[in-house]
């Protein structure tokens, strides 16, 4: 896919490696990370490159949560919610104020939650209960990432939700909080002391 002519492609291989973790061939990377002219698709190459430890592909990303357009913005704080740490948390705090969309916004809410911002934690929670599908998605999704147990009742819940892609992300996020991974588990003892 990313040798494909058709350009959507390169944005779905590059966001599966992302998600996956993996890196894939550099060499065909490299391209999509050095051209400006298409920020997103250059985002999503960086965040695989990152998987990868290339050396100037995390400065990318943080640059970008800066960027004008909030979708870029947001899409930079979404991949933060894996490759940031807690040197990235005043930016996102800073730049989460001048974003109108609530979807981009609670892409940086969640990039500060990750590093156990325990405000950020409850507005996850709080996203839960959300009449906005799409924020009750990634409430879900980022919530089971985080491994906080103070959610599972809500996201009992919303196994029985009207949206189909909620109830799978209220899934798997509860498989998620059972089998936690050594980063939510860090997160949880940070959530027990709150709640």
């Amino acid at each position: 896919m990313l040798r494909s002519t058709n350009p959507h492609d390169h944005w779905h291989a590059c966001e599966s490696l992302f998600k996956i973790g993996q890196t894939g061939d550099k060499r065909l990377l490299l391209p999509y990370f050095a051209d400006d002219s298409q920020p997103i698709k250059q985002l999503l190459a960086a965040a695989v490159l990152t998987n990868g430890d290339h050396p100037t592909a995390k400065q990318k990303i943080r640059a970008l949560v800066d960027a004008e357009a909030e979708n870029v913005a947001g899409i930079a704080a979404w991949i933060l919610t894996v490759h940031g740490d807690a040197s990235d948390v005043d930016r996102l705090r800073a730049r989460r104020k001048q974003i109108e969309s609530a979807k981009y916004r609670f892409f940086f809410t969640a990039a500060v939650a990750m590093q156990g911002d325990l405000d950020s934690i409850g507005l996850l929670q709080k996203g839960l209960q959300s009449e906005d599908t799409a924020i009750r998605v990634y409430a879900a999704e980022f919530c089971g990432r985080a491994g906080i147990e103070a959610s599972r009742d809500d996201l009992l819940l919303l196994l029985q939700d009207e949206d189909l892609d909620v109830r799978i992300r209220a899934a798997q996020a509860l498989l998620l909080i059972d089998r936690p991974s050594r980063r939510c588990r860090v997160l949880r003892r940070r959530c027990a002391r709150r709640w």
